[in-house]
């Protein structure tokens, strides 16, 4: 019996490392050779065949008797995700109870869903190789970027990296990644470990200009800090301050700030969000149009640009959750994602800087699942050593994971 665990342990694990190389090549890979084979199995969605049958898998593995036991080590951290997810889902029934049923609402939702329930049934049961996985994903990302970019990996494409103009050759969503995967290492290893150093590297290399600026702060204090617990007047302000965010930003995208920096300091607008305004503008003169719940503000967006899909999103999650869920969702969202991650400095950063990314882009939703898979990953692994000193099990519900 013993040996059957230990080998089903092992194709858990190996499913979980298939599950998210699919992932990161089919949603990471923009360009290069290998973009026709990464776009075939984007519509093949061969990626969410593994996800689906490691998560059966892992459902049959958890059944005692007739009741499933889910894993305890992480119990606070799942249980506050999902209640920060319902939150949402509870708001855009009761708005589509007012305003009409709209399916797309419950798509764009199930994006959400999908990554946390495959982190809470089979990143849970591979908890004791959680490093490994992770250390592969990073390969796996490199893999990416190199066939991304491989017809400009060259001294002549670093020099045109530009940070007045925000421009990289080698720019990619895959930046908010390394720039995660940076903290982890720092976390773990420290600034001299060779992983710390490349993957604040490639933040650079992939250039968001706002995670290379991060990138540069956390390698300097991130080491510092990874000790000290998450005070109380952090939490609060931190879920204060990303409440507050999106009236801030109503008022930036207003067309009154709009017409004072262009008559008093002749900025366009247009340029200086590099167009983000634009859209911003729309979703906000078009509140009442935007009232099904989560997924309205995409869904009115690509119906008013004509897109053929819902790919028509809005430079900003933290604003989108604001105007798809009202104050209500945002309040609820933002507590509960970072009560979430309250057990350990090291999850609370990695939660404060996706909150940071949602102001300015899109980090939610297609497209970004096998992203939240890494994050999840990522927390729990932090969260890991946390609980038990040592990133192994020694004390702590033995027998329920």
């Amino acid at each position: 019996m013993l040996r059957i665990k230990i080998k089903m342990k092992s194709v858990v694990y190996y499913l979980i490392v298939i599950t998210i190389f699919l992932f990161v090549i089919s949603e990471g890979i923009g360009d290069g050779p290998v973009l026709a084979i990464a776009s075939v199995m984007d519509n093949l969605k061969i990626k969410y065949v593994f996800l689906a049958f490691s998560i059966f898998l892992c459902l049959g593995l958890s059944f005692n008797g007739s009741v499933i036991s889910l894993p305890s080590l992480f119990k606070h951290e799942y249980t506050n995700f999902f209640k920060s997810l319902i939150s949402l889902t509870l708001i855009t029934i009761v708005l589509q109870c007012i305003n009409g049923f709209r399916a797309f609402s419950y798509y764009q939702l199930a994006y959400l869903y999908i990554p946390l329930i495959f982190a809470v049934f089979v990143i849970c049961y591979a908890y004791d190789n959680l490093d490994s996985i992770l250390n592969l994903s990073f390969i796996f990302l490199i893999i990416a970027f190199i066939c991304d970019n491989v017809s400009y990996l060259n001294i002549s494409a670093v020099k045109m990296i530009n940070f007045a103009t925000s421009y990289s050759p080698f720019e990619t969503g895959n930046c908010f990644l390394f720039l995660c995967l940076e903290v982890y290492f720092l976390g773990k290893f420290g600034r001299k470990n060779w992983k710390s150093i490349l993957s604040l590297i490639l933040t650079i290399l992939t250039f968001k200009r706002l995670d290379v600026i991060v990138g540069i702060i956390c390698f300097a204090i991130v080491p510092i800090i990874k000790e000290k617990k998450v005070p109380r007047w952090l939490f609060w302000g931190t879920v204060i301050f990303f409440c507050l965010i999106p009236f801030g930003m109503e008022l930036f995208y207003s067309k009154e700030t709009a017409a004072f920096l262009q008559s008093r300091f002749g900025i366009d607008m247009f340029e200086l969000t590099m167009r983000r305004s634009m859209r911003a503008a729309i979703a906000l003169d078009n509140r009442d149009k935007i009232k099904y719940g989560y997924g309205s503000v995409t869904h009115y967006l690509s119906e008013y640009f004509s897109a053929k899909a819902d790919k028509f999103n809005l430079h900003s999650d933290v604003l989108r959750i604001y105007l798809d869920c009202t104050i209500l969702g945002t309040i609820l969202y933002t507590f509960f994602s970072f009560l979430a991650v309250k057990e350990s400095i090291m999850s609370y950063i990695i939660m404060l800087l996706f909150f940071i990314e949602m102001i300015f882009n899109h980090p939610l939703g297609a497209g970004c699942v096998g992203n939240w898979i890494i994050i999840y990953t990522i927390i729990f692994s932090f969260n890991l050593e946390h609980y038990t000193g040592n990133g192994s099990i020694s004390h702590r519900d033995k027998d329920d994971i």
